[in-house]
């Protein structure tokens, strides 16, 4: 169990990061998903493209903000943080890929199907 400290600045994970290291990996990470957000809305692309894009940006994100923000590496105090955000990789990529699978099919689903010309029947 982690002791309190009065000064959350204090704190050693706090003390680990760097200012310059901070900027950097916010800003990185506010780019990515600035581009995974503007691909989406300009509808660039097929669906499975946008997909991948968007997938491929929020990699990048949380790699920026796990080397950047929180210094994980391979070394001997990060090792097991580092696998630990290694196996939440496949979670995040299966969360995203069944939404975007739900709200492809969404309108199919739930909507129904009424005829444009006002007949009754195809």
């Amino acid at each position: 169990m982690s002791a309190r400290h009065a000064d959350p600045l204090d704190h050693p994970e706090i003390a680990l990061v760097s200012a310059p290291a901070a900027v950097a990996g916010t800003l990185l990470a506010l780019l990515a998903m600035a581009a995974a957000l503007l691909l989406t809305l300009l509808h660039a692309g097929t669906p499975a493209m946008r997909m991948a894009g968007a997938g491929c940006l929020a990699v990048v994100a949380l790699v920026s903000q796990a080397l950047f923000l929180f210094r994980l590496g391979l070394g001997e105090t990060q090792i097991w943080k580092t696998v630990a955000l290694v196996l939440v990789l496949p979670l995040f990529v299966v969360t995203i890929g069944l939404t975007d699978i739900m709200f492809h099919s969404l309108q199919a689903r739930t909507m129904l199907e009424i005829p444009l010309h006002g007949g009754l029947g195809p």
